[in-house]
């Protein structure tokens, strides 16, 4: 077919995993892929109100990056897989009060607040924080957002996602 032309005449093949993603019981990493060489893939199950959702870590050769998803970080369960990692990608999409969550509770339950990836990002550690999945409630509010979280006592750099941005783990930036 015209797709196969596209990818070449390679085979391409995949297996299905099923995550542990409660939460409350998943709460140590779980290995989704190990190559033997080095490559190791795992999830840990956060809460991202009644949707079931987990966090990824990827290392490789002593680097690794910790993708968030979305979450609120209820749990520590950000803390445990984001532990020392080079780059943690943490869901920036609320601030601590907008939207008002008595009035929109549910929307609450999905993201993380400033205030709590501060505490996640000092007590994991990571070399570098980096914000995705901005909207139009953070946009607006970056730099408040930086400061809230350096406020909690992360130390580490805090940069902004963009779209298409390479982050290469030896880069010191």
């Amino acid at each position: 077919n015209g797709f196969a032309g596209l990818i070449g005449a390679g085979q391409f093949s995949f297996v299905g995993t099923d995550l542990p993603f409660d939460f409350m019981t998943a709460n140590m990493p779980h290995e989704v892929y190990n190559d033997g060489a080095g490559l190791v893939i795992e999830s840990i199950g956060v809460k991202h109100a009644i949707v079931p959702a987990v966090a990824y870590r990827i290392s490789y050769g002593g680097k690794s990056f910790v993708y968030s998803g979305d979450t609120n970080s209820e749990t520590e369960n950000m803390v445990t897989i984001s532990k020392d990692t080079d780059i943690l990608f943490y869901d920036t999409a609320i601030m601590d009060n907008i939207p008002d969550c008595t009035k929109t509770p549910a929307f609450c339950q999905l993201h993380t607040t400033p205030t709590r990836m501060g505490e996640i990002a000092a007590a994991a550690k990571p070399a570098k924080l980096v914000l995705t999945h901005l909207t139009g409630f953070t946009l607006p509010n970056l730099n408040k957002i930086k400061n809230i979280v350096k406020n909690q006592g992360y130390a580490g750099k805090i940069r902004v996602a963009s779209d298409l941005k390479v982050y290469n783990l030896l880069d010191d930036d």
